[in-house]
C-alpha cells in the first residue's frame, strides 16, 4: 500500500544590514500587507523564516506575500539570501 506524503517547504532568509532598517521593513509589511514571520539573529545576519509561521493577509496568497517581502528588500537595497528548507507544522 503507498502512503502520500506532503513534503512543505519554507524559505529562510538571511539579511545583512542595518537593524533599523531591516525591522522598518518588517513593520511595513506587516502594517500594509499583515505579513507576520518567526525572526531571528545569526553569525550572518537577521534569519526570517517563512516557514509554518508565515502570515498574511486574506488579500493575498503565500507566494505572493514572500514575493513582497522579496520586493520590499530590493528596494531598500539590502544584500540577502534566501534557501528553501523543509518544515513540519
Amino acid at each position: 500500500m503507498s502512503k502520500n506524503v506532503e513534503l512543505k517547504v519554507g524559505h529562510k532568509i538571511t539579511i545583512t544590514g542595518e537593524a533599523e532598517t531591516i525591522f522598518g521593513i518588517r513593520g511595513k509589511l506587516y502594517d500594509e500587507h499583515k505579513i507576520n514571520f518567526d525572526t531571528g539573529f545569526g553569525k550572518n545576519g537577521h534569519d526570517w523564516e517563512l516557514d509554518w509561521s508565515l502570515e498574511h493577509s486574506p488579500d493575498i496568497t503565500r507566494d505572493e506575500a514572500i514575493t513582497l517581502i522579496k520586493k520590499y528588500l530590493d528596494e531598500a537595497k539590502l544584500t540577502y539570501t534566501v534557501k528553501m528548507e523543509t518544515y513540519e507544522d
